[in-house]
């Protein structure tokens, strides 16, 4: 009976260890809108370090509300500030392909992204999962497309129709350009797109 109480409390013991440790490392850069933006080194599959963003703020709106804002191409076009155009292939309603054209102030390259995105609901929170399939869609002529990216925006309702909007986010590919240049565009244009997607909801 002890060794079973002993069992379960190192159980327990190592979930939140492993839950806390998928959160250290995280550093701010920017807190401005009631937006937090994070970032923290990882490792690559082929063990080189790379950096993982992390985005927090808080949107008046309901869940279901947002989904729709990110399910629908001419919507997502409207408040993502960096797309030029888009297009969707819905699967299912909680599976689709996304062919995503982003266009960057200079010196930062104009790119091209193919994504299978998954909704994955438990409870009030939903995850939406993004990957990337850059064989999926013929190559653009002259557009850099991105080969390996991964990213989340998991969505939390709470009290009063808001949700907590946290979006993850990180690629493998070697950068065009420093940081100390591609950090400031990056952040100024997510802060834009949070902006845009707050007014058009």
């Amino acid at each position: 009976m002890k060794l079973s109480v002993i069992f379960t409390l190192f159980c327990i013991l190592l979930f939140f260890r492993s839950a806390a440790s998928q959160e250290q490392g995280w550093k701010t850069a920017r807190n401005e809108k009631g937006i937090v933006i994070s970032y923290r080194w990882v490792r690559a599959p082929e063990g080189r370090k790379v950096r993982e963003m992390k985005a927090v703020f808080t949107v008046d709106s309901d869940v279901h509300a947002l989904i729709r804002q990110f399910k629908d191409a001419e919507k997502f076009r409207k408040w993502s500030v960096t797309v030029h155009s888009c297009n969707f292939r819905l699967k299912t309603e909680e599976l689709w392909e996304a062919h995503m054209e982003f266009r960057f102030p200079w010196p930062l390259r104009s790119r091209d992204l193919v994504t299978r995105n998954e909704l994955i609901t438990s409870g009030s929170t939903v995850l939406l999962k993004m990957n990337s399939i850059p064989q999926a869609r013929p190559q653009l002529p002259g557009i850099k497309r991105i080969e390996s990216y991964q990213a989340t925006w998991q969505f939390s309702g709470i009290p009063g129709g808001r949700t907590v909007i946290t979006h993850r986010v990180i690629t493998y590919d070697p950068p065009d350009f420093p940081r100390i240049i591609a950090d400031p565009v990056i952040q100024d244009k997510l802060i834009e797109s949070v902006e845009q997607l707050r007014q058009q909801i």
